[in-house]
């Protein structure tokens, strides 16, 4: 919020040598609902995000992204550019 340029955010979970199954699954799903999400396909990435939440819960992006999903598909105006969040609070 308040900037004026678009900004990379990646999570760091762990390194590929490093990385369990379990981490591996969560990263490939999570890749997955997003490339859905670039495709503004709200309906399919919501429920890829949905699904991925059964599994991992607590995921805190995917929890962002499905309320997004929800917020477009119920009105809300998406971005032209879904690769761009314009973030409206901190």
């Amino acid at each position: 919020m308040g900037k004026t340029e678009a900004l990379p955010i990646v999570e760091i979970i762990a390194s590929t040598d490093h990385m369990s199954e379990r981490q591996q699954r969560l990263t490939d799903a999570f890749a997955a609902a997003l490339s859905i999400f670039h495709a503004t396909e709200w309906s399919n990435a919501a429920d890829a995000f949905e699904a991925l939440l059964r599994e991992f819960p607590d995921d805190g992006p995917a929890h962002f992204y499905l309320a997004r999903c929800r917020s477009y598909l119920s009105g809300t105006q998406p971005p032209e550019d879904p690769h761009v969040i314009w973030m409206d609070a901190k």
